[in-house]
């Protein structure tokens, strides 16, 4: 642990010490000597958190500067959607909405829905493997008796409820899918010639995530596309929020590379290379924050398959953030108690 707190866990010669201390604190050691490693593991937070604020110190003036600190998103300057509901032109807020565009089988206030392009539009993005699957998910196996005792077109909307609820985050997610593709063919590309930079590509945020709820997003939403009749804990629209259901990242060597990646990146456009930059979120212009870890999230538009449009995150680290926060997770793991349950079956094994 203080090794970790010297932030030498992984060496040059690639000894992996970090995975040596999990497995130790998995073998059950805390039971024995659980006081020195909790205060081991403070004083290790301690020390790697002023390590951040001394790096925040020394890059701040240079990073704090790449920032949409007024909100304000930028101009597209490829496909700029002119699909705002009040008929006003450009971004309302940043939302998938306005990156794929209108949908012809729901409509943002849920006051058109089509069952049937709904679920054309599922099978063209190969949401199911196979059409059971997909009749099952619009019409789940508890609610198939109570179809054959509806006798009005309201009934059977009613029980689509749950459907109509679900149906654009799992849209979403299958798009998700075509999108990662795109972006890992088009991040490679561009970094093919840079050895030293590297790109982290990782899953797509999972269906549980992107059906998230909370206060603000539903407001937000119910503030730009107006209330929905459908849910009365949600708003139909509400997971598009999400912006970074598909995302990356790129380790920049020092603050330099950092502003010049995120110059690079905004001078994407979806007409040259299928991507442009929506927003940038600049965890360096945050206050009071100087002992936490730190990246540049760019948010980007892509065009990730024909008629396909959704929005995409791209994190930009500084390398020795990334290294502090490797080694902070480890301590704050173990102060967070993620190894309370090897302890307690030590504790276990020791009574027998």
């Amino acid at each position: 642990i203080q090794e970790c707190a010297k932030r030498t866990l992984s060496t040059a010669e690639g000894v992996r010490y970090k995975q040596f201390l999990r497995y130790v604190l998995l073998s059950g050691i805390m039971l024995f000597a659980g006081s020195e490693v909790n205060q081991m593991a403070q004083r290790a937070t301690h020390m790697l958190e002023d390590k951040l604020a001394e790096l925040y110190e020394a890059v701040r003036s240079q990073l704090q500067r790449r920032s949409d600190g007024d909100g304000e998103l930028p101009e597209l300057k490829g496909r700029a959607l002119e699909i705002r509901p009040d008929g006003q032109s450009g971004w309302g807020i940043c939302h998938h909405y306005f990156a794929h565009g209108p949908l012809s089988w729901l409509s943002p206030d849920a006051s058109k829905r089509t069952l049937l392009s709904a679920l054309c539009a599922l099978v063209d993005l190969e949401a199911f493997p196979d059409l059971g699957a997909l009749c099952q998910f619009a019409m789940p196996p508890q609610n198939r008796k109570e179809l054959f005792l509806v006798h009005s077109p309201s009934q059977v909307q009613n029980l689509l409820q749950k459907f109509w609820q679900r149906v654009y985050a799992f849209w979403l997610s299958a798009a998700a899918k075509k999108a990662a593709n795109k972006l890992q063919e088009i991040v490679s590309d561009m970094f093919q010639e840079e050895a030293e930079v590297k790109c982290r590509f990782v899953p797509c945020k999972p269906l549980s995530k992107i059906e998230e709820s909370s206060p603000e997003a539903l407001q937000t939403c119910i503030d730009t596309f107006g209330a929905s009749d459908v849910s009365a804990t949600g708003h139909i629209l509400q997971s598009g929020i999400v912006r970074d259901i598909v995302r990356c990242s790129v380790v920049a060597a020092d603050a330099d590379e950092v502003l010049e990646m995120v110059s690079f990146f905004e001078g994407l456009t979806l007409v040259d290379r299928d991507m442009e930059v929506v927003a940038i979120q600049n965890d360096f212009c945050l206050e009071n924050t100087e002992r936490s870890y730190k990246d540049i999230k760019v948010t980007l538009q892509i065009h990730a398959a024909k008629h396909l449009h959704m929005l995409v995150e791209v994190k930009i680290i500084h390398h020795e953030y990334l290294e502090l926060r490797k080694h902070l997770e480890v301590v704050q793991k173990i102060l967070n108690g993620g190894f309370a349950q090897a302890t307690s079956g030590a504790r276990r094994g020791a009574s027998l």
